[in-house]
């Protein structure tokens, strides 16, 4: 008639075999992605398949980023301001000074107000000559 069945501890084996094989397969796999999907080696792969497209990408953005930097001096005055206003560089400039300022007037309103409080303190303090005293000059 048939196979026999297969008792219930067998079939436990048999499954526990599989699903070893199973994660080995699964071991194996995951690091052959690790390796596949590595940032560095995706990258150094398509550096090499599209070296053109890399290299006009570099200078594009390189362009890019020097014009957004440092506008260009020569330009016609449309919007009525000045050339060191446009721009990233004319951005940055102006929070720098604004900083700048801002700690120049904090440092003068707590360091120089101080020391022109302890100088003023001296002089009120000093004593002029003794005029009335008892005893007699030689």
């Amino acid at each position: 008639m048939g196979r026999p069945q297969p008792t219930t501890a067998e079939l436990k084996r048999q499954l526990l075999l599989e699903l070893d094989s199973a994660r080995a397969e699964l071991t194996y796999e995951s690091r052959l992605a690790r390796t596949e999907w590595n940032p560095a080696t995706l990258a150094r792969r398509s550096l090499e398949k599209h070296k053109l497209a890399w290299i006009v990408g570099g200078v594009v953005t390189g362009l890019l980023a020097i014009r957004l930097i440092f506008p260009p001096k020569i330009r016609s005055d449309k919007f009525g301001g000045s050339d060191t206003k446009r721009g990233f560089s004319g951005m940055m400039s102006g929070l720098f000074f604004t900083v700048a300022r801002r700690a120049a007037m904090n440092f003068a309103t707590t360091h120089l107000k101080d020391h022109l409080q302890n100088y003023i303190a001296t002089v009120l303090k000093r004593q002029g000559p003794d005029t009335h005293s008892h005893v007699a000059r030689v």
